[in-house]
């Protein structure tokens, strides 16, 4: 479940460059099932220690790709969970 305290993709989010090793290979994880719903879908997920907010994309003419996404500094995302 992702928590409530983080910040409306994407204003509230910005592209998480370099992109940690653990997230690329969550992104390439992610193509299929990104991509049924094609550009622009976009997921939440921990991965590590932070929340990252992977969508689909077109990186250059028939491609297809995802980019990472990180919270902005200021921006919450504490991680508090609630139901």
């Amino acid at each position: 479940m992702v928590p409530k305290d983080l910040p409306p993709f994407p204003s509230g989010w910005e592209p998480d460059v370099p992109v940690p090793s653990a997230e690329v290979t969550r992104a390439y994880q992610l193509i299929p099932s990104l991509w049924k719903q094609g550009a622009g879908a976009h997921v939440t997920e921990k991965t590590g220690d932070k929340w990252v907010t992977y969508m689909a994309f077109v990186p250059s003419k028939g491609k297809k790709g995802v980019s990472a996404w990180r919270v902005k500094p200021g921006q919450g995302g504490g991680g508090i969970v609630q139901t």
